[in-house]
Protein backbone atom coordinates (compact mmCIF):
# COMPACT_ATOMS: atom_id res chain seq x y z
CA UNK A 1 0.00 0.00 0.00
CA UNK A 2 1.37 3.42 -1.48
CA UNK A 3 2.29 6.05 2.00
CA UNK A 4 0.10 8.69 1.58
CA UNK A 5 2.29 12.31 0.70
CA UNK A 6 1.94 15.04 3.13
CA UNK A 7 0.75 18.19 0.67
CA UNK A 8 1.27 20.83 3.51
CA UNK A 9 4.99 20.30 3.21
CA UNK A 10 6.38 23.73 2.05
CA UNK A 11 8.17 23.49 -1.88
CA UNK A 12 11.36 24.45 -1.78
CA UNK A 13 10.65 27.71 -3.85
CA UNK A 14 8.76 28.71 -0.53
CA UNK A 15 11.45 28.18 1.67
CA UNK A 16 13.60 30.42 -0.64
CA UNK A 17 11.33 33.23 -0.45
CA UNK A 18 11.20 33.02 3.40
CA UNK A 19 14.51 33.16 4.16
CA UNK A 20 15.00 36.26 1.60
CA UNK A 21 11.99 37.79 3.73
CA UNK A 22 14.28 37.49 6.62
CA UNK A 23 17.40 38.65 5.42
CA UNK A 24 15.51 42.09 4.19
CA UNK A 25 13.91 42.34 7.41
CA UNK A 26 17.14 42.53 9.15
CA UNK A 27 18.60 44.70 6.24
CA UNK A 28 15.75 47.03 7.27
CA UNK A 29 16.29 46.63 10.75
CA UNK A 30 19.95 47.07 10.51
CA UNK A 31 19.50 50.28 8.86
CA UNK A 32 16.25 51.59 11.25
CA UNK A 33 19.07 51.04 13.96
CA UNK A 34 22.08 52.95 12.34
CA UNK A 35 19.84 56.10 11.94
CA UNK A 36 18.41 56.00 15.35
CA UNK A 37 22.29 55.88 16.37
CA UNK A 38 23.04 58.66 14.11
CA UNK A 39 20.47 60.74 15.30
CA UNK A 40 21.57 60.02 18.88
CA UNK A 41 24.95 60.71 18.06
CA UNK A 42 24.20 64.37 16.70
CA UNK A 43 21.96 65.05 19.15
CA UNK A 44 24.68 64.92 21.72
CA UNK A 45 27.53 66.00 19.44
CA UNK A 46 24.72 69.13 19.03
CA UNK A 47 24.55 68.85 23.05
CA UNK A 48 28.28 68.61 23.44
CA UNK A 49 28.65 71.88 20.95
CA UNK A 50 26.26 74.03 23.33
CA UNK A 51 27.81 73.29 26.34
CA UNK A 52 31.37 74.61 24.84
CA UNK A 53 29.98 77.53 23.24
CA UNK A 54 28.33 78.60 26.89
CA UNK A 55 31.21 78.00 28.83
CA UNK A 56 33.30 80.16 26.10
CA UNK A 57 30.73 82.88 26.56
CA UNK A 58 30.96 82.65 30.39
CA UNK A 59 34.72 82.57 30.28
CA UNK A 60 34.70 85.81 27.82
CA UNK A 61 31.76 87.98 30.08
CA UNK A 62 34.18 87.56 33.07
CA UNK A 63 37.11 88.62 30.93
CA UNK A 64 35.60 91.56 30.02
CA UNK A 65 34.77 92.00 33.87
CA UNK A 66 38.18 91.50 34.67
CA UNK A 67 39.84 93.93 32.14
CA UNK A 68 37.06 96.46 32.96
CA UNK A 69 37.74 96.92 36.54
CA UNK A 70 41.00 97.22 36.02
CA UNK A 71 43.13 100.89 36.20
CA UNK A 72 43.80 102.96 33.13
CA UNK A 73 47.08 102.61 33.77
CA UNK A 74 47.14 99.54 33.60
CA UNK A 75 44.93 98.65 30.31
CA UNK A 76 47.19 101.56 28.72
CA UNK A 77 50.21 98.87 28.38
CA UNK A 78 47.95 95.59 28.29
CA UNK A 79 48.40 95.21 24.76
CA UNK A 80 47.63 91.01 23.85
CA UNK A 81 47.70 88.18 26.48
CA UNK A 82 46.62 84.43 26.36
CA UNK A 83 45.77 82.72 28.79
CA UNK A 84 44.51 78.77 29.60
CA UNK A 85 41.79 77.79 31.49
CA UNK A 86 40.81 74.09 32.05
CA UNK A 87 36.79 73.40 32.33
CA UNK A 88 35.18 70.25 32.08
CA UNK A 89 38.48 68.16 30.62
CA UNK A 90 38.62 70.77 28.01
CA UNK A 91 41.02 73.63 27.66
CA UNK A 92 39.75 77.26 26.44
CA UNK A 93 42.45 79.76 25.76
CA UNK A 94 40.91 83.70 25.91
CA UNK A 95 42.70 86.19 24.36
CA UNK A 96 42.49 89.64 25.98
CA UNK A 97 43.70 92.45 23.54
CA UNK A 98 43.89 96.50 24.54
CA UNK A 99 44.33 99.04 22.02
CA UNK A 100 43.31 102.42 21.89
CA UNK A 101 40.66 103.70 19.02
CA UNK A 102 40.27 107.71 17.67
CA UNK A 103 36.58 109.12 18.46
CA UNK A 104 36.03 110.44 15.47
CA UNK A 105 36.76 107.13 12.74
CA UNK A 106 36.73 104.40 15.64
CA UNK A 107 40.10 103.03 14.35
CA UNK A 108 43.67 102.87 16.04
CA UNK A 109 46.05 105.95 16.74
CA UNK A 110 48.77 105.77 14.09
CA UNK A 111 50.98 108.03 12.23
CA UNK A 112 48.65 108.70 9.59
CA UNK A 113 45.93 109.95 12.21
CA UNK A 114 46.81 113.10 13.15
CA UNK A 115 43.74 114.81 14.73
CA UNK A 116 43.24 115.55 18.95
CA UNK A 117 40.37 114.03 19.40
CA UNK A 118 39.51 111.86 22.19
CA UNK A 119 40.58 108.30 22.38
CA UNK A 120 39.07 105.35 24.09
CA UNK A 121 40.46 101.59 25.32
CA UNK A 122 38.75 99.21 22.93
CA UNK A 123 39.23 95.95 24.95
CA UNK A 124 38.22 92.28 23.13
CA UNK A 125 37.72 89.21 25.02
CA UNK A 126 38.29 86.01 22.08
CA UNK A 127 37.89 82.71 23.47
CA UNK A 128 39.12 79.79 21.77
CA UNK A 129 39.34 75.75 22.66
CA UNK A 130 38.69 72.50 20.50
CA UNK A 131 35.48 72.31 19.37
CA UNK A 132 35.04 76.46 20.02
CA UNK A 133 36.75 78.21 16.89
CA UNK A 134 36.77 74.96 15.37
CA UNK A 135 33.78 73.19 14.19
CA UNK A 136 31.88 76.25 15.72
CA UNK A 137 32.71 79.81 15.49
CA UNK A 138 34.85 81.52 18.54
CA UNK A 139 33.25 83.98 21.13
CA UNK A 140 34.25 86.97 20.81
CA UNK A 141 33.23 90.09 23.22
CA UNK A 142 34.32 93.81 23.07
CA UNK A 143 33.42 97.01 24.84
CA UNK A 144 34.72 100.20 25.01
CA UNK A 145 36.47 102.04 27.91
CA UNK A 146 36.48 105.80 28.50
CA UNK A 147 39.90 106.80 30.40
CA UNK A 148 39.18 109.64 33.17
CA UNK A 149 39.68 113.12 33.25
CA UNK A 150 42.38 113.25 35.03
CA UNK A 151 44.25 110.62 32.99
CA UNK A 152 43.35 112.22 29.75
CA UNK A 153 44.74 115.81 30.60
CA UNK A 154 48.21 114.78 31.22
CA UNK A 155 48.49 111.86 28.67
CA UNK A 156 48.96 111.55 24.67
CA UNK A 157 49.67 109.61 22.16
CA UNK A 158 53.38 109.88 20.00
CA UNK A 159 54.05 108.75 16.79
CA UNK A 160 57.21 108.81 15.00
CA UNK A 161 57.82 108.02 10.99
CA UNK A 162 60.48 107.07 9.86
CA UNK A 163 60.99 107.25 5.74
CA UNK A 164 63.53 106.86 2.78
CA UNK A 165 64.97 110.09 1.02
CA UNK A 166 62.66 109.00 -1.67
CA UNK A 167 59.44 109.43 1.46
CA UNK A 168 59.00 105.30 1.22
CA UNK A 169 58.42 103.91 4.94
CA UNK A 170 61.25 101.98 6.63
CA UNK A 171 60.28 99.40 8.93
CA UNK A 172 62.50 98.03 11.64
CA UNK A 173 64.13 100.78 12.58
CA UNK A 174 64.60 100.89 16.46
CA UNK A 175 63.37 104.47 17.80
CA UNK A 176 64.39 105.71 21.02
CA UNK A 177 62.26 108.94 22.59
CA UNK A 178 63.76 110.39 26.00
CA UNK A 179 61.57 112.71 27.84
CA UNK A 180 59.42 113.21 31.02
CA UNK A 181 59.81 108.79 30.82
CA UNK A 182 62.13 106.86 27.95
CA UNK A 183 60.36 104.79 25.09
CA UNK A 184 61.75 102.08 23.32
CA UNK A 185 60.11 101.18 19.85
CA UNK A 186 60.57 99.49 16.59
CA UNK A 187 58.62 100.97 13.17
CA UNK A 188 55.94 99.24 11.64
CA UNK A 189 55.31 98.24 8.04
CA UNK A 190 54.14 101.59 7.32
CA UNK A 191 57.63 103.55 9.12
CA UNK A 192 55.76 104.36 12.59
CA UNK A 193 56.91 103.57 16.32
CA UNK A 194 53.70 104.76 17.53
CA UNK A 195 53.98 105.66 21.94
CA UNK A 196 50.03 105.69 23.00
CA UNK A 197 48.65 107.81 26.31
CA UNK A 198 52.31 108.60 28.01
CA UNK A 199 52.83 111.56 29.97
CA UNK A 200 52.38 114.73 27.92
CA UNK A 201 56.13 116.78 27.52
CA UNK A 202 58.58 117.34 25.24
CA UNK A 203 60.70 114.13 24.24
CA UNK A 204 63.98 113.81 21.92
CA UNK A 205 63.79 111.48 19.58
CA UNK A 206 67.00 109.18 17.97
CA UNK A 207 66.60 107.00 15.55
CA UNK A 208 69.14 104.21 16.21
CA UNK A 209 69.97 102.81 13.08
CA UNK A 210 72.85 103.12 10.80
CA UNK A 211 72.53 106.29 8.11
CA UNK A 212 69.37 107.61 10.30
CA UNK A 213 69.40 111.22 10.61
CA UNK A 214 66.51 113.81 11.55
CA UNK A 215 66.93 116.68 9.11
CA UNK A 216 65.22 119.09 11.38
CA UNK A 217 66.68 117.87 14.88
CA UNK A 218 64.16 119.63 16.42
CA UNK A 219 61.97 118.02 19.93
CA UNK A 220 58.75 116.41 19.54
CA UNK A 221 56.13 117.13 21.92
CA UNK A 222 53.68 114.30 23.25
CA UNK A 223 50.16 115.42 22.33
CA UNK A 224 46.94 115.05 23.97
Amino acid sequence: MTPLMDRRSTPRSERGFALIEVIVSAAVLALVALAVLSGIDGAMSSTGREKARSVAAALAEKDQERLRTMPVEQLATYGLVNTSYPVGGANYNVQSKVEWVRDSTGGTVSCANDNQDADYLHITSTVTSNVVGTRINAVKIDSIVAPNVEYSTTHGSLAVRVVSAAGQPISGVPVTAVGPVTLNGVTNSQGCALFEMIPVGNYTVTLNGAGMVDPSATRIRARR
